[in-house]
């Protein structure tokens, strides 16, 4: 997806398909360790500081991310779970996809519904894009049918061919090492007439030529 200009703003973020592609703004802001107050992100000048102190880590600052400011909506803390310190509010905050390397929102009404619906431990952060992550829970899914297929004592040629173009789509993502590409060359010796050889040769000759 194409990443949206802000109004007034000089930052384009990824969009995200329930949430948008613009800071949600409610008009609330709140100063943590005050009046009760506890939010479990920084804002601009705080991550700035960190990161002068902690430079010699090479971390990049935008994959932590920073607060939005007039985002704020209320927390339950009785829902959360898995720290000792509870949030009392959450803040849509800026960050930088660890994949695509753009920037994003984490929504506060994301994190509402990953810290008190799904109960996700508050410590669980969001480092991916909406896009990154549905590409990423793709390719989770891959693996993990290409390793019941592989660990089958027979396929069927319809099974192999599905093996095979899923270890295509595994050394393209990087999770296969392009070794894999010498299995995909004993397919096509196995079965060069069938209906897929020619999408299957296609595909490969890509990745070679890019290897």
């Amino acid at each position: 997806m194409k990443p949206t200009l802000i109004p007034n703003r000089r930052t384009y973020y990824v969009p995200h398909p329930r949430y948008g592609s613009q800071p949600r703004i409610t008009g609330i802001n709140v100063e943590n360790l005050k009046d009760g107050a506890y939010i479990r992100c920084w804002t601009a000048s705080e991550l700035e500081s960190w990161t002068r102190k902690n430079s010699f880590y090479g971390i990049d600052p935008a994959h932590i991310g920073c607060l939005i400011p007039d985002t704020a909506i209320v927390a339950d803390p009785s829902r959360q779970v898995g720290s000792s310190v509870a949030s009392t509010h959450y803040y849509d905050i800026e960050k930088k996809c660890r994949d695509c390397r753009q920037l994003f929102i984490f929504y506060a009404e994301e994190q509402r519904y990953w810290y008190e619906e799904l109960q996700f431990p508050v410590d669980a952060d969001c480092i991916r894009c909406a896009s990154c992550r549905k590409r990423s829970q793709m390719l989770d899914r891959l693996k993990a049918r290409y390793d019941v297929l592989s660990a089958a004592e027979t396929r069927t040629v319809s099974e192999e061919v599905e093996m095979t173009l899923a270890r295509l789509d595994l050394i393209e993502a990087g999770i296969f090492h392009p070794q894999q590409i010498e299995r995909v060359r004993a397919f096509l010796n196995r079965h060069p007439d069938h209906e897929q050889t020619a999408t299957i040769r296609t595909r490969l000759a890509a990745i070679t030529t890019t290897a």
